[in-house]
């Protein structure tokens, strides 16, 4: 096996991101360097995924999803206990969020880094799943109460308990409920062939090579085969992630990433607004519902 290439000093490595940067763009936004590319505007870089707030998440609900998915739950768990079976609900507030138009990996920090590698923050719901599992297993007459249908007991409502849980919190619009996340999935793909997000990548990617690592971009010093495995972090996953974090600080790779993912959000709005509207109308009006829900509970 080849020995690990020594690390150069991140004064000198700096020097070759800013070079690289610059090629592609000026200023903290620059002007767009094809005629497509939206500006990007000031470009800040966030610490966590907690502080990103993009144009599409209230279109997804990002904000007040786990409230509404606990809410069905509980009316889920009533009604199932209403006809004679169990039903354990799930507490969904403080889940991590899975379907985040921003990418974990692109959100390492140096406490991160340092003490858990590339390894994901323990997730509070896990637990509680867990511990919920054994009540939530339905046999041939519970299934019958969750879903209804033709061999659903007298009284159960249409669709079963889980479509009796949706209703109570309200019912979807007419149409695609689930533009945003299309829109939100083809926002991401525009931002990533985006020529100053590239220009980022390819900086970070200078960085790290110059550290002694050899990737292509984030992704896949976050997938690299030698993190896999349970457990904790190694000296060499806390190393690799902590010359991430500098790389990633002195490319800017996170900030004009989230930049971009505003700008052809933001398009993406203007372009389907009317069709979103009745989205984000259901969502204030699931959260509403659901807050009486709770309340009650």
């Amino acid at each position: 096996m080849n020995p690990p290439r020594p690390a150069v000093p991140f004064s000198a490595v700096a020097l070759v991101v800013t070079a690289l940067l610059a090629a592609a763009c000026s200023g903290s936004g620059g002007a767009a360097t094809a005629p497509d590319e939206p500006p990007l505007g000031t470009v800040t870089t966030p610490s966590s995924a907690d502080e990103v707030e993009l144009p599409l998440d209230p279109y997804l609900g990002v904000d007040v999803r786990d409230e509404v998915d606990t809410a069905i739950d509980r009316v889920v768990r009533d009604c199932m206990r209403k006809h004679g079976q169990r039903w354990s609900a799930v507490d969904y507030r403080g889940r991590i969020d899975e379907l985040s138009a921003t990418d974990p990996y692109l959100f390492v920090s140096e406490e991160q880094a340092r003490e858990r590698g590339y390894r994901p923050d323990h997730d509070p719901i896990a637990k509680r799943m867990e511990r919920a599992a054994p009540g939530r297993e339905l046999d041939e007459a519970g299934e019958a109460v969750y879903v209804g249908g033709p061999g659903a007991p007298k009284g159960v409502p249409e669709g079963g308990c889980s479509a009796e849980g949706q209703r109570s919190v309200g019912a979807p619009p007419a149409g695609d409920t689930t533009l945003p996340e299309t829109l939100a999935n083809r926002a991401r793909e525009q931002a990533e062939t985006d020529s100053r997000v590239e220009a980022a990548v390819r900086a970070w990617s200078a960085c790290m090579r110059q550290a002694g690592y050899r990737y292509r971009g984030p992704e896949n010093a976050a997938a690299d085969p030698r993190w896999a495995g349970g457990g904790a972090a190694g000296p060499q996953e806390t190393k690799a992630a902590r010359a991430d974090v500098t790389c990633k600080a002195t490319s800017r790779l996170t900030g004009t990433w989230v930049a971009a993912q505003n700008a052809y959000q933001r398009k993406q709005i203007e372009r389907n607004r009317t069709a979103l509207a009745p989205i984000l109308t259901w969502w204030r009006e699931q959260e509403r519902n659901a807050e009486r829900i709770l309340e009650k509970d």
